[in-house]
This record gives structure tokens, C-alpha cells and sequence, in this order.
């Protein structure tokens, strides 16, 4: 019960940390909140195949590819750091909200 109620936790603030980060790449916000859209967006925004979504069904394999696209999300607005690669793996919302904050 418990791994439901983070699951569903963090999936709310990735949509709702990833809407300015899809406002600054050109992507309509409202696309941010629609499951499996926001991830489809999300890889097509780094430069995966709109295919590669499709990947996320799969468990297990889903936790990988979920790391990954965060990862190239927090370079793809020029993170390069560790840490910030680190945040994007265990916990997204954190470096995706401080993307969102910044200017520019």
C-alpha cells in the first residue's frame, strides 16, 4: 500500500514540476498533467522515438528508462553535474522544479 501511495505521490509532482519545463521547450503546459502524454512529450523533447514511451509499460524496465529520460531532461537544460544527475535518478521533481525556477 505504501509503494501505491509514493508511486501516485510522485508521479503528481513530476507532472506538476515538468509543466514549466515543457512551457520553456515550447510544449503546451496542459500536456504536462495527461498521463502517458507527458512522458511521450517528455522523450520527444530529448530526442527519443515516440516509441520509446511505450517502454514505460514494462515493469522493471520501466524504472531504467524512467531514470534515463530524467536524466537527459536535466541535461537537456544544461545540468550537468553529478548531483544534479543523482537527483534526477532518486527523486526528479527536485531538479526539474529548480529548473523551473530559474530565469531564462
Amino acid at each position: 500500500m505504501a509503494v501505491t501511495i509514493f508511486s501516485i505521490i510522485y508521479i503528481l509532482l513530476w507532472g506538476i514540476t515538468i509543466k514549466p519545463l515543457f512551457e520553456k521547450a515550447g510544449i503546451e503546459g496542459w500536456k504536462a498533467y495527461v498521463p502517458g502524454l507527458n512522458f511521450f512529450e517528455a522523450g520527444k523533447m530529448v530526442g527519443h522515438k515516440p516509441s520509446w514511451a511505450l517502454w514505460l509499460l514494462f515493469p522493471i524496465v520501466n524504472f531504467f528508462f524512467l531514470a534515463s529520460l530524467n536524466v537527459d531532461l536535466v541535461r537537456s537544460f544544461g545540468k550537468y553535474s553529478f548531483l544534479d544527475s543523482a537527483l534526477a535518478v532518486i527523486f526528479a521533481p527536485i531538479p526539474f522544479f529548480q529548473i523551473g525556477q530559474d530565469e531564462g
